[in-house]
């Protein structure tokens, strides 16, 4: 039995393919906008889109009292809350570091993976960790319940497709998907919160839903979106002297910076692999960066690029060049078990000024998408977000506060929905590259 429907979605990769000259690169004056800034359309859908997402108020009279809280949220979430909004939402990321991943254990050893369906955040349900199963529901909440930190925000839902067969459903679909490039799949994903695999068409869902049903023969739920994956590299706002999070150049593209990681004694600039070929020189601003040794775009997206004398922990925010940058020092980094649906994590990349945070959608996006150098990049652990990202905007950081969580890969565009942005966790990509550490200690600044 094999179910689908058709909605409308796309992928989009985010590098830029055209390089800007010097002198239009140094002709660029950006203002550094703010996140309040009520003129700006774009970023109060952005605010609404957040606070709606997170189960917040969007009334008028809310979201002023958001603007005039004198608390850290716009430097945490990239948006105006209120007090009691801002503890709210960090607590619920405590809880997530807390249970998702015990909670995802426990399930799996002690009633097996054909049992568990997916944990998440449920913001929209005043922030309850949800751990979905395909049975014994009240055994599997006491069991729980007993180990978690947070009990009393613990929910067990009943699924009806484990993760095991969700997974297994859209890797077979990934591993077909490169035989028939007219179909034109970008995106694969698992969304646990439906429970169910979507997929992502940039031109006749209809046809791939057909294609589909021919023979994927499975009871698990999967629905066919028309839509576009796009690489993203960044365009505007250098901000010397070098950090992470800036405009980078080749000969070819436009990318940002993502983080400095360590491996084998020395360090280097972490970026997005799309974004150009081992061999390829860097600069930023005129100025030299290195020449590029590594670059993947299979199974991850990552590129590393030796750097000598570039090997700060911070990275850059926003710029302004009346009133200097906002940069920020990364302390940790995230391991990749540790992440959830309904997690927030923000991004930033050349096209910001500032961050753009949102819940993780999902853990397990599949990529796959011919680039314009003859390559495919091809992955299955991408981490969808709910922000947007742009051209221009590929490799940027993704963070959590001072935590690094990952590099921005792709554009996800569909006509039913927000716009979303997919990056690399930051543990796949310097394993891919053969790295060990990110950058968590200051050091020099190009």
């Amino acid at each position: 039995m094999h179910r689908t429907s058709a909605v409308i979605a796309a992928l989009t990769l985010v590098a830029v393919t055209h390089v800007v000259g010097t002198a239009d690169a140094e002709a660029i004056t950006p203002s550094r906008p703010s996140s309040t800034d009520s003129a700006d359309p774009a970023l109060d859908r952005h605010i609404v889109g957040f606070r709606h997402s997170m189960g917040l108020a969007t009334d008028a009279s809310r979201m002023a009292a958001a603007q005039r809280a004198q608390n850290a949220s716009e430097e945490l979430f990239g948006v105006p809350l209120t007090d009691a909004e801002y503890r709210e939402l960090a607590f619920r990321q405590t809880v997530v570091a807390n249970d998702a991943a015990l909670s995802r254990s426990a399930v799996l050893d002690r009633f097996g993976p054909e049992r568990l369906a997916g944990v998440w955040m449920d913001n929209q349900e005043g922030g309850q960790l949800t751990v979905g199963v395909t049975g014994q529901v009240d055994a599997i909440y006491q069991f729980l319940a007993g180990r978690v930190h947070h009990p009393d925000r613990l929910t067990v839902r009943r699924m009806q497709s484990s993760m095991v067969e969700l997974e297994k459903v859209a890797r077979r679909i990934g591993v077909r998907a490169p035989e028939h490039m007219n179909l034109g799949i970008s995106g694969v994903k698992v969304d646990e919160r439906a429970n169910v695999v979507r997929v992502l068409a940039r031109h006749d869902p209809a046809r791939v839903q057909d294609w589909l049903s021919s023979w994927l023969q499975t009871d698990a739920e999967v629905r066919v979106e028309q839509g576009a994956v796009t690489p993203v590299g960044t365009q505007y706002m250098d901000s010397p002297p070098f950090r992470g999070g800036q405009q980078i150049e080749s000969l070819s593209y436009i990318c940002t910076s993502g983080f400095v990681a360590s491996g084998g004694g020395r360090d280097y600039v972490v970026t997005a692999g799309h974004c150009g070929r081992a061999g390829d020189a860097w600069t930023q601003v005129v100025h030299p960066i290195g020449v590029a040794d590594r670059s993947d775009v299979t199974n991850t997206d990552a590129m590393r690029i030796p750097n000598g004398w570039y090997g700060t922990n911070e990275v850059t925010l926003s710029y302004d060049p009346d009133f200097g940058g906002y940069y920020r020092k990364i302390t940790s980094s995230q391991s990749s078990a540790n992440d959830a649906v309904g997690q927030i994590s923000c991004i930033t990349g050349k096209n910001f000024g500032g961050l753009r945070c949102g819940e993780i959608i999902t853990r397990g996006y599949s990529v796959n998408i011919s680039l314009e150098d003859g390559r495919t990049l091809t992955y299955t652990n991408g981490r969808e977000v709910d922000a947007d990202c742009n051209p221009g905007d590929s490799g940027g950081p993704a963070l959590y506060g001072k935590q690094a969580r990952g590099i921005i890969s792709v554009k996800v565009t569909r006509f039913l929905a927000n716009d979303t942005c997919v990056y690399v966790h930051i543990g796949p990509a310097l394993n891919q590259l053969g790295l060990t550490d990110v950058r968590t200690t200051p050091g020099g600044i190009l």
